[in-house]
């Protein structure tokens, strides 16, 4: 659950597949936060999105995104091969980051993400989150886990995550 907000935030979303609008449901249970634009190349995903945000500007371009300067921050949920681009140029924009999985698609990208955020550290938040781990469930475990007498000895933990999604559909 989001605490109350101190402050309303304004967020636009790069990327409206299955996991962008899952963020986007997410992003709008929290208390002052704002879906105020959302971003994708596939102008079908952008029609499907507008069913979950009306109020929300659609636009082919991120890049018109982060020229706007009433959005605090950018959640960009598009294939590995486009996140250091649109990081980078997040962070050029000066707006404040949540990058879904996976943070590069190879050490050199990795770099020049890191530079990038080295240059505005102490100004803007990033966040690289990771479904596993950025649900409740991981804070569940740990809670669980602190009270040993619940449990015997730990020889092995396996977790799983199942999504309901249409058939065929990985």
């Amino acid at each position: 659950t989001c605490a109350l907000p101190i402050y309303r935030i304004r967020v636009s979303v790069i990327g409206a597949g299955d996991r962008g609008l899952e963020l986007v449901h997410q992003i709008r249970m929290c208390p002052g936060a704002e879906i105020a634009a959302i971003a994708d190349i596939y102008s079908k995903r952008l029609e499907k999105a507008a069913a979950f945000v009306p109020a929300a500007q659609f636009v082919p371009d991120y890049r018109s995104l982060l020229d706007d300067s009433s959005i605090d921050a950018v959640v960009i949920a598009t294939p590995t091969h486009l996140h250091a681009e649109q990081f980078i140029a997040a962070l050029g924009a000066g707006k404040h980051v949540y990058l879904e999985k996976t943070l590069a698609l190879d050490v050199a990208q990795a770099n020049r993400m890191r530079a990038a955020y080295e240059s505005v550290a102490g100004k803007l938040t990033v966040q690289v989150g990771h479904q596993s781990c950025s649900f409740g469930q991981m804070d569940d475990v740990r809670q669980f886990l602190t009270q040993p007498a619940r449990i015997g000895k730990v020889s092995a933990i396996s977790m799983r995550n199942f999504r309901n999604t249409p058939y065929g559909k990985p």
